[in-house]
Formats: structure tokens, C-alpha cells, sequence
């Protein structure tokens, strides 16, 4: 079973009270932050959402801090190992092995368990590659016994290969979150009013520039080649080099779905960052390493992994210094 865990002292009743008096939201730009404050403000609407891509942000006693880091005396929600490391924020919830999505957190920090609520945790699951714990004892498997219609067959190709309606669904709130947080939290929140049952229904209600980013993708998919990435061993590990830079605005999907196509050790260069996809800690903190003198920053969880640099270089540049020695 996934290790979760409150705050020392912390009933349900304490953590409502708690919540009714935070007046500041700060969570991730990834759907899992975006759903999660989707739920908080939902529930407790006089709640001020910020959304960035920061790992680490300040916060006072009325701030909550959702899947991702703080620098301040907050509260937190999250499951990233590292955002325990030396902090000063008190734990609400957090997920000791990483095996929670934040979103799954907060869904059982309110408890109400509408459908809503239930859905935009579940598709958070599968967003953070935890459909498999999801499915087992978390929020999906509690929408797809409720909600059967999500499990049918979709017909249409998405990062995580498989087949079903709610899979399609969240490969499109995956990708509008990323493009568009602000557009995808007011998205998930309308989900309280109407919550769409496919893939058809929620293409029906989406924006003009969310339903030709779709397109796009769906279009990229098509094409998409698995083969065009360079190996290299690195530290007595075959590793697969991506240059990311090349592929363009679907990075984060076309390593999804090449590290779920083929198991294995994954590095994607963005420029001015590196994404890691290994379930080897040892080979990931030795390309930390590496990197320190360049590096700004690193951290995630197990087997997602990210590395910040300090400026931005060529793929042929960050080749040759990973290779080195």
C-alpha cells in the first residue's frame, strides 16, 4: 500500500478548519498541481490560486503549497521527497514513496468524494504515470467502478498507450494544462457543473486554441518516430539522449510514450534543462553529478527525475560534456 501520511495531530476536522483559513494557493504547472487547486477552489472558493513552474516558492502559515517545494513556514501537499529536505512548511499530506499524486492528497484532505473530485484526482493519476497504484487503491479505481462509461474504448492514440476513454481525456487536460494552467484551472473547475463522460464531450466544451493544440498533437502522434534518438552508455548504463529541442512544443509526450514503449533509461536535453526518466537513483545522481558545474538545481522522484541548468546550450554541447571521461 502507498505510504501517506498527516500532520502530527492533524484530524479531519483540524484540517478543514486549516484549510477554511488559507487564503493563498501556490501549486505546480503540471495537471497534477492544476487539478489539485482545481478541488481546493471548488470547495473553498475565497482561496487565491497561483500557478507556476517554480520548484520552490515562499509561503506564510495562510499559504498551501501543492506539488512542489517552499521556502517558507506553510503548509504543504505533496509527494516529491526532496520538498521534505530541510524545510520549514508544515505537512498537511504527503505521500512518503511518491506513489500519490498531489491531486489524490488533496482529494482525501477534503473528503467529499463527488464526482468531480473524484475524476480530476483520478486523471491526475495517470497524468503523474500512478494509474497502476490509481487503479489499485486510489481515486480511478473508485471512478471506474462508479463510472464504468470512462473505462470504454476511445479510439484515438494518447501518450499512455492505452485504450480507454479517461486515458484520452487526461492526455488532452495534460497538455492544455502545460500550454494554458490558467485556462485548465478554470476547466476543472467547471467540471463541478458539468462533468464530461468522453473524450467527445469534453472536445465539445474546449476553447479554439485547446482544440487546435489537440489537433496538433494528434497530428504529431501520427507521425511520431521512436527510433531517431542517440544511444550512449553512461556510467555503465545504456541510456537513450534525446534531443528535445528538435521534437518541439511535445517533449513531455513523446518521452512518455517512449520510455512506456520501451522499458529503459531515458535522458531528454530542453536546452536549458534536462528530464530524466531511470528507476536507477544511483545512475540518475552520478548525471547530477556531471552536470553540478552547470547545473543550478536538481530533484523529482522515483523514476522522474529533472535537472535545471544555469544557462542554455546546444544539444551537441550538452553531448559531448555528459560523454566526457
Amino acid at each position: 500500500m502507498p505510504e501517506i501520511y498527516k500532520g502530527r495531530g492533524l484530524s479531519k476536522r483540524k484540517v478543514h478548519e486549516i484549510l477554511g483559513k488559507i487564503r493563498r494557493v501556490e501549486t505546480d504547472n503540471d495537471w497534477d498541481g492544476v487539478s489539485a487547486a482545481a478541488q481546493l477552489k471548488t470547495h473553498f472558493p475565497k482561496m487565491e490560486v497561483r500557478i507556476s513552474g517554480e520548484k520552490s516558492v515562499p509561503s506564510d502559515e495562510r499559504t498551501l503549497v501543492l506539488d512542489k517545494a517552499t521556502s517558507g513556514t506553510g503548509w504543504l501537499i505533496d509527494h516529491h521527497p526532496d520538498s521534505l529536505e530541510g524545510t520549514k512548511a508544515k505537512v498537511m499530506y504527503f505521500s512518503e514513496d511518491g506513489e500519490v499524486p498531489t491531486s489524490r492528497l488533496v482529494y482525501i484532505a477534503i473528503g467529499k468524494g463527488r464526482l468531480a473530485d473524484m475524476f480530476l484526482s483520478a486523471t491526475a493519476e495517470i497524468s503523474d504515470g500512478l494509474n497502476w497504484t490509481g487503479s489499485k487503491s486510489g481515486s480511478l479505481r473508485l471512478l471506474q467502478e462508479k463510472m464504468p462509461e470512462y473505462s470504454k474504448t476511445s479510439g484515438s492514440s494518447n501518450q499512455f498507450l492505452t485504450d480507454q476513454e479517461i486515458y484520452t481525456m487526461t492526455d488532452a487536460l495534460v497538455l492544455i494544462s502545460k500550454k494554458n494552467p490558467k485556462y485548465a484551472l478554470e476547466l476543472g473547475m467547471g467540471f463541478y457543473g458539468a462533468l464530461p463522460r468522453s473524450m467527445g464531450e469534453l472536445s465539445n466544451i474546449l476553447d479554439s486554441s485547446s482544440t487546435e493544440l489537440i489537433g496538433r498533437y494528434r497530428e504529431f502522434i501520427s507521425g511520431f518516430s521512436f527510433t531517431d534518438f542517440d544511444n550512449a552508455t553512461l556510467f555503465g548504463s545504456k541510456v537513450t539522449l534525446i534531443d528535445g529541442m528538435k521534437i518541439g512544443e511535445f517533449q513531455n509526450s513523446a518521452l512518455a510514450m517512449t520510455k512506456r514503449r520501451r522499458i529503459g533509461n531515458y535522458v531528454m536535453f530542453r536546452g536549458s534543462s534536462v528530464s530524466i526518466r531511470t528507476d536507477d537513483n544511483e545512475l540518475f545522481e552520478s548525471i547530477a553529478a556531471k552536470l553540478s558545474d552547470v547545473s543550478k538545481g536538481h530533484g523529482g522522484r522515483a523514476g522522474w527525475y529533472g535537472i535545471t541548468l544555469k544557462h542554455k546550450m546546444a544539444f551537441e554541447q550538452f553531448r559531448e560534456l555528459i560523454r566526457e571521461g
